[in-house]
């Protein structure tokens, strides 16, 4: 195998947090916020901004964030028509603006958002939210290379320098092993019972494939949690970088990250024998390498979608800066074009057990394309999951909008609007 490349190639995590030993009801509304965990959520979040103090307004925003996500806007109307102090704070400004653009009140949905723009004192994170908030409106309007513009100005504002030859050069470097090296990679001593990962580029779908199969009572979503992008981030660091470093890691580390992952998945969650966990985590749509170490016996689905359209969900939507590659579309078009070469390659030479499913027929034949994602876990046929908008679990994702909504065709086809920024690099990529 070639000379291993640096550790964080495919910047994996956000660093450890520490643990605080008495979490307060807003970390703890967090918590359930990020696990999914809606009501939990709301409660908690509740119950925080009821004892904070007249100028801290944390909760007032966890709690209007959380109502916006669940879709719950009738609620989120009445907490910002009380919450008489937090509509001036800009991020109550925010959510007037997102619930405008909800119930269809594009004009006054902008116009907040343009004069929340205009303020220079405006914070950085929040700037960017508001500016993603109107590249939404501006779509929905069918002003879509304003869209675009404000997109390419947000991204110039904050994006942040990013390895992307890296990245597709670790995925590169592996594929090009033989299976004969990738047979030698250590994996953990026992493998896994009912775990499968959904890997796929963010905005690929995804999220939705997780919500419907989520409608299962067999099946739990994990959602994204930090713990795989950790311990990945932990064996590039013990080896030398990714890839090589996978083929270096030691059977008693794996052990304890295997232990570490499935106390997150299943022994928190109290998760029966039978259920299955199906974790999305963004990191090991890109890292084979660390299911198959890490999580050997676990089920793979992989999802890809068009590439234009993936590129245009990519770039008119607000990801972390730290993930500069999505700012930039050749950058895009470079990292769609190595998962389309190598992924395939690699996830056949590591033997993963893998469902290849393409977004655009999930939408076209979802029950076709969703008996065959169960019936590769072993399970029947369950009716619930044609209707994941029905789902009570909070999607933590940019893509919790469209999961609130019945299967459709909306997301197909969209980069015909933004064909001029498409040149002849793309025509090979489907």
């Amino acid at each position: 195998m070639a000379k291993p490349l640096t550790a964080d190639a495919t910047h994996a995590s956000n660093g450890p947090v520490a643990p605080d030993a008495a979490p307060t009801s807003l970390q703890r509304a967090i918590a359930a916020y990020r696990s999914g965990a809606e009501q939990a959520a709301v409660n908690l979040a509740r119950a925080a901004a009821s004892t904070a103090g007249p100028d801290d307004f944390s909760a007032h925003a966890v709690l209007g964030e959380v109502l916006h996500r669940a879709g719950r806007l009738d609620e989120l109307q009445q907490f910002l028509d009380e919450a008489v102090a937090f509509r001036t704070d800009p991020r109550a400004r925010l959510l007037f603006a997102r619930l405008a653009r909800r119930r269809g009140e594009l004009q006054q949905a902008d116009a907040g958002l343009a004069a929340l723009l205009a303020e220079a004192s405006l914070a950085p994170p929040l700037r960017r939210m508001a500016a993603f908030e109107r590249v939404a409106v501006l779509q929905a309007l069918g002003l879509h290379a304003e869209s675009w513009r404000v997109a390419a100005h947000a991204h110039a504002l904050a994006r942040h320098p990013f390895p992307t030859e890296k990245l597709v050069s670790a995925l590169r470097v592996t594929a090009q092993a033989s299976p004969a090296e990738l047979a030698r990679l250590p994996k953990a001593t026992h493998s896994v019972n009912r775990s499968a990962c959904i890997l796929g580029l963010p905005r690929s779908g995804t999220t939705l494939l997780e919500q419907m199969l989520d409608r299962h009572p067999q099946i739990s979503g994990v959602g994204e949690g930090p713990w795989p992008g950790r311990m990945a981030d932990a064996m590039a660091r013990a080896g030398g970088g990714w890839p090589g470093g996978a083929l270096r890691a030691q059977p008693r580390m794996l052990d304890s990250m295997q232990q570490q992952y499935l106390d997150e998945t299943r022994r928190h969650r109290n998760l029966p024998d039978a259920v299955w966990a199906l974790d999305k985590t963004l990191f090991p749509m890109m890292q084979p390498l660390f299911i198959a170490g890490v999580l050997p016996g676990a089920k793979v689905l992989h999802l890809t979608r068009d590439a234009r359209d993936n590129a245009v969900s990519l770039l008119l939507n607000n990801f972390d800066p730290s993930w500069g590659w999505t700012a930039d579309l050749d950058d895009i078009r470079q990292v769609l074009a190595a998962e389309r070469q190598y992924l395939p390659t690699i996830l056949d030479k590591l033997k993963l057990d893998v469902l290849r499913l393409r977004y655009e027929d999930l939408v076209e034949q979802p029950e076709v394309r969703t008996r065959a994602a169960l019936a590769h876990l072993g399970l029947a046929w369950e009716p619930a999951c044609l209707q994941p908008q029905d789902n009570s679990r909070l999607v933590f994702t940019l893509s919790h909008e469209q999961v609130r909504r019945p299967l459709n065709r909306e997301g197909m086809g969209r980069w015909q609007v933004h064909s001029e920024h498409f040149g002849a690099a793309w025509d090979g990529l489907v």
